[in-house]
C-alpha cells in the first residue's frame, strides 16, 4: 500500500511522523526510504515465514493447500515484493538502456 501511494505520486498520510519525512529541496528523504525499505523486507520475511511451513508440508506429502492462510499470506507478500521490483525496474529501465537525462 505505501509503495502504491509513493509510486502514484501521492504522498501518504503519516501522521505523527509527518515531521520525521518532511525536508527541505535540497535534503534527502532518509527516513521515507528507510520507511519504504523496511516495509518491503517485512514483505519478504513474511514471505519467507509463510514459505517455510508449506514447503514441509510438501515434502512430508501433504498437499500444498494443508494450510491454506500460509499460502494465501505468502502469495500476497509475493505479490508485493513482485510489484516493488517490477516498479523499481519499469522506473530505471531508461537509466539501463542509456537514455540520456533519465533521472
Amino acid at each position: 500500500m505505501l509503495s502504491l501511494l509513493l509510486i502514484g505520486g501521492e504522498p501518504p498520510p503519516l501522521g505523527p511522523l509527518e515531521p520525521l519525512v518532511t525536508v527541505g529541496p535540497d535534503q534527502p528523504n532518509v527516513v521515507g526510504t528507510a520507511i519504504v525499505v523496511g516495509a518491503w523486507l517485512l514483505a519478504l520475511a513474511a514471505f519467507i515465514v509463510n514459505v517455510v511451513p508449506i514447503a514441509h508440508d510438501v515434502r512430508a506429502g501433504r498437499g500444498i493447500a494443508t494450510s491454506p492462510a500460509n499460502l494465501i499470506v505468502a502469495a500476497a507478500a509475493f505479490a508485493l515484493v513482485a510489484f516493488f521490483v517490477g516498479a523499481i525496474i519499469v522506473d530505471q529501465y531508461p537509466c539501463w538502456i542509456g537514455v540520456p537525462n533519465c533521472d
